[in-house]
């Protein structure tokens, strides 16, 4: 029970209205919401269904995503105050398919239809996932380790489960989770683009589902271990018992036709709940409405129960929130389990002999401890959760590894392919040429794949040097600034350009920023937990963090860690035109670097982490290098052999920097944002870099745009 996470609050703004009070009673209701959008002008989809929460009280013009999340986040904290928790240990984890995209559509338009002087280049910056993680950290004045999961509908799901594997690992006290998306061109667009919009309002598990309708949500939790909770006096509202994230590792779009990755998800989340099958009462499902998920999901119940218990769908009532669904499920179901009632699967009306078995038809009484929910995505992201009234003898590991190593790299950047040439400087300076990456296969087999989705592929290929992880017991967690910006632009521009009559579906598909981790996870059969975040230029050492916690929240033995961000033409006039802190003198790069980690030494481990810690900076040179000292001291490093700092920003930065290193009497940073140009990713090159230089104790420090740092100090052998 001590180690268990325990939701101390919740919220939601959604189509219901703001908190979980309204959205429950209109949950409960015979009301429906549904309506045309009226976010963006759509010459061809502007009658089609869906579900937007009401904009009223935005007096500031803040982005949808951010305003609506902090809304909920300002309920959470009414009703759980974070005062008793240090600010440094308070991380923050957001869950979100596209973010505030719209704003940058918005701002795309203007560029299109008036040429680029009218456009609002700061908008731009809003489409970074890591904008949503960095505004609620900034309300909440949380200090600890922050970032973003993009995993399209499953974000919040991961987001969710990545907080209770920290808070489980002692890593932090507390976790405040959020998951947002609103309507956009993107989205609107995308999922006509394949078909999958309804005609009318969905209506999941029906003989007759046609698809989804959209909605949008912003939902925040906030967690804390229960020994915590109890020593501060918080009301405990549930327990999250257990949870299990795996990969179909099959399409980047469709599930597994056998189910197989949802199979594992609540299987694994059932048994790590240590609660036999028959215990857990209600399953709220991800009811999407689209035949072939909707009957994948019920595969998978009639897989793990003997008798399936009561389920139902939320969609009918929410529309598909896509990277928010995760987290609503999770809140009604708390809710649920707290008012003793399941919600009515709204929109079923007409069994599905396929199917062989039926959702909830009407709102039913409830008096049991656990309810089971979960969450999928494209590329076959499938996230479960166990929610108990009471807390239950979980059986995830009482310890993981105490140490983590590295048995290869691989790198890209700019021209240079491979570790080798891309420390020799060979090629550095020229544009990627994808016709070289992935040699190994035939042009037609690649097609499928965009730029930056090749890069990371070799990546990991020349990191792997043909080790084949074991499938279940391997996970993809690979970070990103930006994602597939290219491809997000071309869809986003072609449908303006096109008045949405000519929509690009692969584009769409492959906007997503885990079209990258998915492919990586499909190329090489990885079916363990598959995660992409953003968290800016700490995207690297967040990725490393998460594989990581679920290294020793899961006891899983190989992780591919990475992070990879592309260069185009947009990202060089936001940066000169929008980011008025960055020394513009330095090029724009794009790097992909790839490891495959593990829980043991092997022959082939160079490197092992020694360290990494990830917060907040201290505005106060004296105090950080305090700070800095005391992990160095804890971690009982005898002597840093080098030093590096991938971002300088600046001239006020870089002397920042090196007063703090001269401070705690440390060789000379190298800022190798010199040596590789701009690039959110590049800090994934600290492991090569330190190898370059030799046995010994490597530190690499980050620091990102907005405050936050990491630590990681590597020992080469």
């Amino acid at each position: 029970m001590i180690r268990t996470p325990a939701i101390i609050a919740l919220s939601a703004v959604a189509c219901g209205g703001k908190g979980a009070d309204e959205n429950w009673k209109y949950l409960s209701g015979d009301s429906l919401a549904f309506a045309p959008q009226k976010r963006f002008r759509s010459p061809k989809y502007a009658s089609k269904l869906c579900a937007s929460f009401d904009m009223q009280g935005n007096s500031h013009r803040r982005p949808l995503c951010n305003w609506a999340s902090l809304s909920a986040l300002e309920d959470c904290i009414k009703q759980a105050p974070l005062t008793p928790f240090s600010k440094e240990r308070i991380g923050v984890f957001a869950g979100t398919s596209v973010g505030n995209i719209l704003e940058s559509e918005n701002a795309l338009e203007d560029m299109l239809d008036k040429g680029d002087d009218c456009a609002e280049y700061k908008n731009f910056l809003n489409y970074e996932c890591s904008s949503l993680s960095d505004a609620i950290a900034r309300k909440a004045r949380a200090e600890g380790p922050r970032f973003a999961v993009s995993t399209a509908c499953s974000s919040s799901g991961l987001a969710l489960s990545a907080a209770c594997s920290a808070l489980l690992c002692g890593d932090i006290d507390s976790a405040i989770v959020c998951g947002a998306d609103t309507l956009s061109r993107i989205t609107v667009n995308g999922f006509a683009s394949l078909e999958l919009l309804s005609k009318s309002a969905c209506k999941p598990f029906d003989a007759d589902r046609d698809g989804i309708t959209l909605g949008e949500a912003a939902c925040v939790m906030i967690l804390t271990r229960a020994d915590l909770a109890h020593k501060f006096g918080i009301k405990i509202r549930a327990f999250i018992t257990s949870w299990s994230c795996t990969c179909d590792a099959y399409h980047a779009t469709s599930p597994h036709p056998d189910a197989e990755g949802m199979k594992r998800a609540i299987g694994s989340a059932i048994k790590k709940s240590g609660l036999p099958a028959s215990d857990i009462a209600y399953y709220c499902a991800h009811g999407t409405g689209t035949r072939a998920n909707d009957s994948a999901e019920v595969a998978a119940m009639v897989s793990a129960w003997e008798n399936p218990p009561k389920f139902s769908s939320i969609k009918g009532k929410f529309g598909h929130t896509l990277g928010a669904s995760g987290l609503l499920n999770a809140i009604f179901s708390c809710e649920a389990i707290e008012r003793g009632e399941l919600p009515k699967n709204y929109g079923f009306s007409k069994r599905d002999e396929n199917l062989g078995i039926t959702p909830i038809a009407e709102n039913t009484p409830f008096n049991a401890n656990n309810v089971l929910t979960s969450s999928f995505g494209f590329g076959g992201n499938n996230s479960s959760l166990v929610i108990s009234k009471k807390p239950t003898p979980c059986l995830f590991p009482e310890k993981g590894p105490s140490e983590i190593f590295l048995d290869g790299g691989g790198a890209v950047h700019n021209g240079a392919i491979g570790v080798e040439n891309v420390l020799g400087g060979i090629g550095v300076n020229l544009e990627c040429d994808i016709s070289k990456l992935l040699p190994e296969l035939p042009p037609i087999k690649k097609r499928r794949w965009a730029k930056l989705q090749q890069m990371a592929l070799q990546s990991v290929s020349e990191a792997l040097a043909g080790y084949c992880p074991d499938p279940e017991n391997s996970c993809v967690s690979f970070g990103t600034g930006l994602g597939m910006l290219e491809c997000t632009q071309r869809f986003v521009a072609n449908v303006i350009s096109k008045a949405e009559c000519e929509a690009l579906p692969t584009a769409f598909t492959n906007s997503v920023h885990n079209a990258i981790s998915s492919s990586i996870a499909i190329r090489f059969a990885i079916k363990g937990l598959n995660c992409m975040l953003s968290a800016k230029e700490l995207s690297f050492e967040c990725a490393l963090w998460q594989a990581i916690l679920e290294m020793r929240s899961d006891g899983i033995e190989k992780a591919i860690v990475g992070s990879c961000d592309e260069r185009t033409p947009l990202l060089s006039k936001i940066r000169n035109c929008a980011l008025s802190f960055a020394d513009n003198s330095i090029p724009l790069s794009e790097t992909s670097a790839a490891y495959l980690a593990s829980s043991t030494r092997s022959p082939r481990s160079f490197a092992r982490l020694k360290l990494l810690n990830i917060e907040s900076c201290r505005r106060d040179c004296a105090c950080e290098a305090e700070r800095i000292k005391h992990l160095i001291d804890n971690a009982k490093i005898p002597e840093i052999s080098s030093v590096f700092c991938p971002f300088s920003y600046n001239r006020a930065q870089r002397n920042y920097l090196s007063s703090l290193f001269k401070a705690l009497k440390l060789p000379l940073c190298e800022f190798y944002e010199r040596r590789f140009g701009a690039n959110y990713s590049i800090s994934a090159l600290a492991p090569i870099l330190a190898r370059e230089r030799g046995k010994g104790f490597h530190l690499s420090y980050t620091k990102s745009s907005t405050g936050q740092r990491a630590v990681s100090i590597w020992e080469i052998f």
